[in-house]
């Protein structure tokens, strides 16, 4: 399912500060001259989203999709300790993989901001410095650059975020507060939004990089792909994820906890 979303959208919600960034993004986007419509995909399986992306693709007629991570747990290989919070992640990653047009080459990306982010959701630091290395080995890594205040597409992300959070002050992105941190030149267990205190942060300059892979090469590395492939909801989706771990488990497969640089290092 595939959802029109602009500065008119309403959302039905009791809360007083419903959790809505797309809106507020179209708001801000049309307001300083930008395009301000956005698509956004239900969460569902990865049969499901495929289908998505054939009916984004009839109107649009792409040929590049870029797959962005706010963090790094889409490039988690699935034996890892804990794997962040990888259903929404690995889904788009699978169906993106299989997606394809008679007669014409789609240029595939994933782009990852935040590397360390997912630290707070249990996402090893040493597992995705091994995931970008192993990556790199297949010929997959295709570079990056740092995200500096100087830039004024910097100064319009900041813009952006202050937007939102204002429009949703009950619910701060932690990702977004953690790159803004570290572009800002904040370091260690800084925390720029409630959300995260009682947590130890390593807010490093890292957060602040954009990183490129080819998909297909990010895809192929996900050991768990073909128990996805035929997902039709979130349900069968959670499930198969689980099912794989609980496989693993049994098989005493899964990797030892690997917190590099430790916690109490800072």
């Amino acid at each position: 399912m595939v959802c029109k979303i602009s500065k008119d959208a309403i959302y039905k919600s009791s809360s007083k500060s419903p959790y809505f960034p797309e809106k507020h993004a179209c708001e801000w986007l049309e307001t300083n001259h930008f395009p301000g419509t956005m698509y956004v995909l239900r969460r569902t399986g990865v049969r499901s989203l495929l289908k998505s992306y054939e009916a984004i693709y009839q109107d649009f007629n792409f040929d590049m999709v870029i797959l962005v991570d706010g963090g790094s747990d889409v490039l988690m290989a699935g034996d890892e300790n804990e794997l962040g919070s990888p259903a929404e992640d690995v889904s788009h990653l699978t169906a993106i993989s299989h997606f394809q047009v008679a007669d014409k080459v789609i240029d595939k990306l994933v782009i990852c901001l935040g590397v360390s982010v997912d630290r707070y959701h249990g996402v090893s630091d040493k597992a995705t410095m091994r995931a970008i290395a192993e990556i790199t080995k297949s010929g997959g890594y295709l570079g990056g650059f740092p995200l500096v205040p100087q830039m004024e597409e910097v100064q319009k992300m900041l813009e952006l975020s202050a937007h939102i959070e204002k429009k949703m002050p009950n619910n701060p992105s932690i990702v977004t507060n953690s790159v803004i941190s570290a572009i800002t030149g904040e370091f260690g267990n800084f925390h720029r939004c409630e959300r995260t205190e009682g947590s130890a942060l390593f807010i490093n300059p890292l957060m602040s990089q954009y990183h490129f892979f080819d998909l297909q090469t990010v895809a192929k590395r996900l050991k768990y792909r073909e128990w996805l492939e035929d997902t039709d909801n979130l349900m069968e989706l959670v499930g198969a994820i689980q099912e794989y771990r609980k496989d693993l488990s049994k098989k005493k497969k899964i990797l030892p906890v690997e917190e590099w640089p430790r916690t109490d290092y800072f």
